[in-house]
């Protein structure tokens, strides 16, 4: 008798303690839902070229608001997008290329993890070589709030969801780069990526820079 009434007691626990986290999820700080992301156009000799999502896109991957842009320089050619997510409720949304690639024809040759380091802080990023025909891209994408770039969208949700149980605020983001891999070789496209990276660092670190620790940046990791 006394183990059954332990098991219900342990039961009733479970099902508080779950009805508690989803009162908090119902409840968690949402930012402001078309926040502005901002990115000059103009970044180091690069020139960029807003671009669009049609309609279909934008209801699959839900974005509170998203930036979505080609840049040039020189002959070089490279394609930025960076979703935003005011709350860990959609969070689940951002695609992941590494599905995404292979439904829409381009065949996955390498995928691996990556650090790059950007002013004293460690990004982690996912990153992809892709064929499509005769087209051969390099591929970096990543998942974004104010405390971690990872290249995991479970990680990012269980931060996400560590910061909605301490009543912290949940923003994140997808980011994606990509580049052609052209006759300079993997290299150059590896060194075109880190650069752009670490050139747009610290305007996406501004989206989040008030969700950041006690001095109001982002953490590092």
């Amino acid at each position: 008798m006394t183990k059954f009434y332990v098991i219900i007691f342990l039961t009733l626990a479970a099902f508080l303690a779950t009805g508690n986290l989803v009162l908090k999820l119902r409840a968690q700080p949402v930012m402001e839902k078309h926040k502005e992301l901002y990115l000059p156009l103009h970044i180091k000799g690069w020139e960029g070229r807003e671009l669009t999502l049609n309609d279909a896109t934008v209801n699959v991957i839900r974005p509170d608001n998203y930036l979505f842009r080609d840049y040039r320089r020189n002959g070089e050619n490279l394609n930025l997008y960076v979703g935003y997510y005011g709350s860990l409720k959609k969070s689940d949304a951002a695609h992941i290329p590494s599905l995404c690639y292979p439904a829409q024809g381009w065949q996955i040759l390498e995928k691996t993890d990556v650090i790059t380091a950007v002013n004293g802080r460690n990004l982690r990023f996912s990153r992809l070589k892709v064929k499509k025909g005769s087209a051969y891209e390099l591929v970096y994408y990543g998942f974004r709030n104010a405390r971690m770039t990872t290249g995991s969208l479970i990680s990012l949700r269980t931060d996400l969801v560590k910061s909605m149980v301490m009543g912290k605020e949940t923003e994140n983001a997808f980011i994606r780069f990509s580049t052609p891999v052209t006759s300079g070789g993997i290299v150059v496209a590896e060194g075109t990526l880190k650069e752009f990276i670490g050139e747009t660092s610290p305007f996406i670190d501004e989206i989040f820079v008030k969700s950041g620790g006690d001095d109001g940046k982002p953490a590092n990791l």
